[in-house]
C-alpha cells in the first residue's frame, strides 16, 4: 500500500536521522584507513542529501551547517 501523506516522509526522516546519529557516534572517519574513511564519509554525505530532500518535500529549508 502506498501512502503519500507527509507523516510518512517525516517518520522516514526521523528514523534515518536517528540511525545516522548512532552511526556518527560509533563510526570514526578520522584515523581510519583511506578507503574506510571515504566510505563512511560517503555514507554521511548521502544521508545528508536524503534528509535535505525529505525536508524540501515538506516545504522546509534545510540548513548547510549547525
Amino acid at each position: 500500500m502506498k501512502n503519500y501523506e507527509p507523516s510518512t516522509i517525516v517518520s522516514y526522516c526521523f528514523r534515518l536521522s536517528h540511525v545516522i546519529s548512532s552511526a556518527w557516534e560509533t563510526l570514526n572517519v578520522i584515523g581510519q584507513d583511506e578507503e574506510i574513511a571515504q566510505a563512511r564519509l560517503y555514507l554521511f554525505t548521502c544521508a545528508r542529501f536524503v534528509l535535505a530532500g525529505g525536508m524540501r518535500l515538506l516545504s522546509l529549508t534545510p540548513i548547510d551547517r549547525m
